[in-house]
Formats: C-alpha cells, structure tokens, sequence
C-alpha cells in the first residue's frame, strides 16, 4: 500500500535575504521529492535556538 503523510515543517538555512532564504529552501525540498510550499521565512537572530 501508499500513503501520502503531509506535515508542517522548519528549516533553518543561511542566506542574503529572505528571498535567497526562500528559494534555497524550495530547492532543499525539490532535491529531496518533496512536494512543499513554503509559506512562511522569518530571520532568526544568533542566540535564539529553536528547541
């Protein structure tokens, strides 16, 4: 049997802009065969850990 699971995702990426930000991690998704939309990208701050 298939299944298709669909999820919420985050990757942190070094990058420019948030433009650059965007597309690279479009790119991350498309060389992996995930079919993704990224809908959100925000700068994160040095220090800030996501746990």
């Amino acid at each position: 049997m298939k299944y298709e699971v669909s999820g919420i995702f985050a990757i942190e990426t070094e990058a420019e802009n948030e433009q650059e930000a965007r597309v690279k991690v479009q790119l991350i998704l498309q060389e992996r065969g995930i079919d993704g939309c990224v809908i959100q990208v925000k700068e994160r701050r040095e220090g800030s850990a996501r746990k």
